[in-house]
């Protein structure tokens, strides 16, 4: 299975649903801009059982390195009368870190040396920045 590091900012968070048969399946998706190039580009990141506690953790505009696993997203649509296939990918995080600037590193290193900085000064807590962890929950 094809794996992905994404880095950008947040720019939407869904609302948490839970899906399945059972609806006891936690979800929530999150869009990522990445803006390190010259053109900006959103990916659409879904965040599965306990990912969802991880992500809610952040906030709209924070900067994330989000590491994901892809897979096939297309789907087919009737509109008038016609069906047209939609092709695209569906990103599901395995994990997901803040991050600062550093545009020259490759993203696997980056991702790597934020992942070891950020749990030696939080052992078993999940990264964030300082303003992120409780802002909006007082």
């Amino acid at each position: 299975m094809a794996q992905v590091t994404i880095k950008g900012f947040i720019s939407k968070i869904g609302e948490l649903e839970n899906v399945g048969k059972n609806k006891d399946i936690p979800k929530l998706s999150i869009t990522v801009i990445d803006d390190t190039r010259a053109k900006s580009v959103g990916f659409f990141v879904d965040f599965w059982r306990d990912m969802t506690k991880q992500a809610q953790l952040f906030k709209k505009g924070s900067r994330v390195m989000v590491k994901a696993t892809v897979e096939d997203g297309t789907y087919e649509r009737e509109e008038n009368g016609y069906k047209t296939k939609v092709y695209g990918y569906r990103f599901n995080a395995t994990q997901i870190i803040s991050c600062v600037e550093k545009p020259d590193e490759d993203l696997d290193k980056e991702f790597e040396r934020q992942l070891a900085g950020q749990q030696r000064h939080t052992p078993g807590l999940i990264p964030t920045d300082e303003s992120t962890p409780f802002d909006d929950k007082k």
